[in-house]
């Protein structure tokens, strides 16, 4: 949205607390309103469209494996599993261990099921959140270009029935 600038810290506060690593007990304080202009890049976040028109593409599920076979409900009442056509599924959980990302040669592993040829990457999710985390995992090892399906599986099956 307009930010270039970006970290993630792998791990989250609990490492950092766990590693001893310094942090400080802020108070409260009143900011003065800014005037930031988000930009949505639109190669970064794709949309139902993209995704049904997609042939070049690769897209990554990172629901658990039952959800995307459809052998698991959905969390969302109403909402069918299964997954999109032509999609892979590497479960978000399978890329952390303890919290933290695995080594760059065990997500190569992980994602050496998938036959990538330099093409662009979109992960997809139930929501578009947890396809984040494979993603970021994605970007770690491969220098493929990469987007979010933002509408992710919800958005999918409810147009798709």
């Amino acid at each position: 949205m307009g930010h270039q600038n970006v970290a993630v810290l792998n791990g989250g506060l609990p490492d950092w607390l766990a590693q001893s690593f310094p942090t400080e007990n802020i108070k409260p304080q009143q900011y003065d309103l800014s005037n930031f202009n988000a930009l949505l890049n639109t190669e970064k976040v794709k949309d139902y469209h993209f995704i049904k028109n997609n042939t070049q593409s690769v897209v990554i599920d990172a629901r658990s494996e039952g959800r995307f076979k459809g052998t698991a409900p959905e969390p969302r009442e109403g909402l069918r599993s299964g997954s999109i056509p032509n999609s892979f599924n590497i479960p978000f959980e399978t890329v952390l261990e303890d919290g933290k990302f695995k080594s760059k040669a065990a997500l190569k592993t992980i994602f050496s099921k998938i036959n990538l040829d330099n093409k662009e990457l979109v992960y997809s999710c139930g929501s578009g959140l947890t396809a984040c985390i494979i993603l970021l995992a994605g970007e770690l090892i491969f220098p493929n270009t990469t987007a979010v399906y933002d509408g992710s599986w919800t958005e999918w099956a409810q147009i798709e029935k």
